[in-house]
């Protein structure tokens, strides 16, 4: 009998009986190595399987405003040398996944979603338009870009992944 999920796992490798149920319908916790209540990762499972590839259409540096309040002059802002940040435009959206439940790397800061694009800030990081990013994703984000006609889903063969590691090379794999 089927009953639960990858929630359940916890459950079904606890010393209670399961009565009559032997099938858990499992996602999130195969896929991704992670219990989707805790969302700590899983002893013995992998964590990166997946991973999805954003295109950066648009990379602007701009400097930080340092906001000095002189009300005698009147000043409002004043400019000043201060470290750089960069805001980029990635060409995937709410269309193609779930951005709220996107992983961005360290020093990568989501701004927001649109259907077609997700702007976000980097700090000590320089991306150029025509790159690429490579994010994580949780349960939500990965069922809705496998299921989005416009995200193009490249699988690999065992053979192709340890070549790639091999070599520390993100090839696609080809036929």
């Amino acid at each position: 009998m089927s009953g639960g999920g990858s929630a359940n796992l916890p459950w079904a490798f606890g010393n209670g009986a399961t009565g009559k149920i032997n099938n858990l319908r499992l996602g999130e916790a195969i896929l991704l190595g992670t219990d989707p209540v805790s969302r700590h990762e899983i002893d013995g499972l992998y964590t990166d399987v997946f991973t999805l590839r954003a295109e950066v259409i648009e990379a602007k540096t701009k400097a930080n405003p340092l906001q000095i309040t002189l009300p005698v002059l009147s000043m409002q802002c004043v400019t000043l040398d201060s470290p750089s940040n960069a805001r980029s435009i990635l060409a995937i959206g709410h269309q193609d996944t779930d951005a709220a439940d996107v992983i961005f790397p360290a020093g990568v800061t989501f701004v927001e979603a649109t259907n077609h694009h997700i702007p976000v800030e980097t700090t000590n990081c320089q991306l150029r338009a025509g790159g690429e990013m490579k994010l994580k994703m949780k349960y939500s984000a990965l069922s809705r870009g496998m299921a989005a006609s416009e995200v193009v889903q490249i699988y690999r063969d065992a053979n192709a992944l340890a070549e790639c590691t091999t070599a520390n090379n993100d090839r696609p794999y080809s036929k």
